[in-house]
């Protein structure tokens, strides 16, 4: 991990893989999505990947964001 960086990682067992992930983001009049609008605007990189059956017989996807510090709110609504 580089210095100045924090990634978080979460996991669950549906396998699809949401935008900006990979998969179509929300639409104008969706009503869910809308955090990773959020990942998208504040997150200085992202990505996901589907997990097979291993972890317990389970399978699903896991996503990542990265955050940098040092980025004031003007750049992030910039």
């Amino acid at each position: 991990m580089r210095e100045g960086r924090i990634r978080v990682s979460v996991r669950d067992t549906d396998p699809a893989i949401p935008g900006p992930f990979g998969g179509p983001g929300a639409g104008a009049d969706a009503e869910a999505g809308r955090g990773l609008l959020l990942v998208r605007l504040c997150a200085a990189n992202w990505g996901g990947h589907p997990i097979g059956a291993g972890l317990f017989g389970l399978d699903g996807k896991a996503l990542w964001f990265e955050l940098v510090t040092g980025r004031d709110a003007f750049d992030v609504a910039a």
